[in-house]
């Protein structure tokens, strides 16, 4: 089977492909996966510093709580209204010159709303920051828990809002029980954490969410949230693949002279993954187009100077094949190997010369036989001359041509002399399908010297039936035409095929050239032609003359059809039995 064959070019950018795209989409890819390694390692690295402020910030409310209740604990005046037993009306209102609760709310409208006080002792009027116990009140868990700390500050969350509690006391046993709460401003923390453009939750030790910039964990345990497993986190950055989650980055504290311990928890989800890979991608793109471009333009321009030169040989040899030897010279050729190849050419090219002159001078002395007598037609002179004479003087020019170390020339003397010798031999009425299309060949060798790669052909021998008998000299003619009326009127290249099909009716041989073609105006006067057999005449007697020996030999439906579109192409196809009896 032949060998596929493939153009320089096409080499140059295969080589390109495998020595330079290849490697640089190789390297495009590790350059995503670090540039996406270091983006996410930034992004996270983001979401600590995000969390490390919301907790300075949260911490800095907190702890302003905290200094106001210490103050307020600290204050012998207050706990001594508080703890006074008073007899009369005047007497029970001890806070109207009591400013130290009015004084922090003013001192601190954004991290401090509202203080109250809640005393047992019965003897003290309520007003707008004291007032007294009531049994509802000392029933609430926070009230509880406030007094079993026993002064210990205590944080809780209720109504929606964060408050700081704790048990007034002093050394000593008291009769009455003065808790202090203070509620701060929830409006603040829920300004801090909305902030963060990732999602966020504050949560507080029982596992409520105080607050979030996610609506639909607002006011949630971390179990209604399905966000359990964040209970049990400390302060760190942990792998959290839970939704659209891909890790948490955990704050734990527990605020200053507090026993409360709160947690600011980050989620890095995966929308915010998908930027950083966008733009890793984006970056690789980037580079891998610009080191692609670079690359091409230089390859581009390499592969330009080299084809010019290849195309000087080319030219060279389409000239040769036409019979001009003029060699195009180059001078100051600057690669070696090219200004070698350029010196054998010429030296070719006066071998050539030198050959040919001695073969046409040859060919003249034989030639000379044809001019001794006019009246002597063709016909006549095939019978006085010997064939073999002809066939051994071929061979004595090819083992002439094949000493000067001529190849070419021998080879193509070689096939001349197979195609006369069969022509020369055919004496029966059918000869093997095999045989004729080596004489198609030999026909094809000779042409391909005269006009070198302007010709191409192929035949299809794979589909070709073996064993099949057909009349002697049916193709060759197809063939010539193709040649001389498809390929001489045009300056393009041409190929020629020649292949077989079979249907339930017919095996047909098929001519097909993309040559010059036939006008319709042609066409139909040679359809008119093989229609009327005894009107043969003009330049396509081939034609008529195959069609009309097809017909005779095989039967009336068999012979050729002819399709053919001026300037595009030309088919010939033979339509035979498929069985011969």
């Amino acid at each position: 089977m032949k060998k596929e064959q493939k153009t320089l070019k096409s080499k140059l950018m295969r080589m390109y492909l495998l020595s330079i795209i290849i490697p640089l989409l190789i390297l495009g890819f590790v350059l995503t996966y670090f540039i996406m390694q270091l983006s996410r390692e930034k992004s996270t690295s983001e979401v600590v510093i995000s969390n490390n402020r919301a907790y300075d910030d949260i911490n800095s409310t907190l702890r302003i709580a905290t200094n106001a209740m210490n103050k307020f604990k600290a204050d012998k005046a207050l706990y001594d209204k508080l703890s006074y037993f008073y007899m009369s009306y005047r007497t029970t209102l001890p806070f109207k010159d009591y400013y130290e609760f009015q004084n922090t709310l003013d001192y601190y409208p954004d991290d401090i709303v509202d203080i109250q006080v809640f005393t047992s002792n019965q003897t003290i009027l309520n007003s707008r920051f004291v007032k007294k116990t009531t049994e509802d009140l000392q029933t609430k868990e926070w009230f509880q828990e406030t007094l079993k700390r026993n002064g210990s500050t205590y944080f809780f969350h209720a109504d929606g809002s964060l408050y700081l509690s704790a048990l007034l006391k002093r050394g000593g046993i008291s009769r009455d029980v003065h808790v202090i709460c203070i509620q701060m401003n929830i409006e603040k923390i829920n300004s801090i954490i909305r902030r963060n453009e990732y999602s966020s939750i504050f949560v507080d030790d029982n596992g409520f969410i105080m607050s979030s910039n996610v609506s639909s964990y607002v006011h949630k345990t971390l179990q209604e949230a399905d966000l359990e497993e964040i209970y049990d986190m400390g302060s760190g950055i942990y792998n959290y693949r839970k939704g659209n989650f891909e890790n948490a980055v955990v704050t734990a504290f527990i605020p200053e002279e507090g026993n409360s311990y709160f947690k600011i928890v980050t989620f890095i989800n995966n929308r915010q993954y998908s930027r950083i890979v966008l733009n890793a991608i984006l970056i690789s793109s980037v580079v891998i187009i610009v080191s692609i471009i670079l690359s091409f333009t230089s390859l581009t321009l390499f592969s330009r100077s080299i084809l010019r030169k290849f195309m000087l040989i080319k030219q060279y040899m389409h000239n040769v094949a036409r019979g001009n030897f003029n060699y195009i010279k180059v001078d100051n050729e600057d690669i070696i190997e090219f200004d070698n190849l350029f010196h054998d050419l010429d030296t070719m090219s006066q071998s050539l010369t030198n050959l040919i002159k001695q073969v046409y001078d040859v060919t003249n002395q034989k030639n000379e036989i044809a001019l001794k007598n006019e009246e002597i037609k063709f016909k006549l002179l095939a019978n006085q001359i010997n064939p073999h004479f002809l066939i051994n003087t071929l061979e004595t020019i090819r083992m002439k041509a094949f000493l000067n170390g001529d190849r070419d020339l021998a080879d193509i003397v070689k096939c001349l002399s197979r195609l006369m010798r069969y022509n020369l031999e055919i004496k029966t009425a059918e000869v093997d399908l095999v045989r004729e299309i080596e004489n198609i060949e030999n026909y094809f060798e000779i042409q391909k010297f005269r006009f070198g790669e302007r010709l191409k052909y192929s035949i299809d021998k794979e589909n070709m039936p073996s064993n099949y008998m057909i009349l002697p000299m049916l193709i060759q003619p197809i063939v010539e035409n193709a040649v001389i009326h498809g390929f001489e009127k045009t300056n393009k290249d041409m190929e020629i095929k020649v292949y077989f099909e079979t249907d339930d009716e017919y095996f047909k041989i098929i001519v097909y050239d993309n040559g010059y073609g036939i006008s319709k105006e042609k066409l139909d006067e040679i359809h008119e032609k093989l229609n009327h057999l005894d009107e043969i005449g003009g330049t396509h007697i081939g034609l008529t003359n195959i069609h009309h020996r097809t017909r005779l030999f095989y039967g009336e439906k068999y012979g050729i059809e002819i399709d053919s579109v001026q300037n595009s192409y030309t088919k010939v196809t033979v339509k035979l039995p498929l069985f011969i009896e």
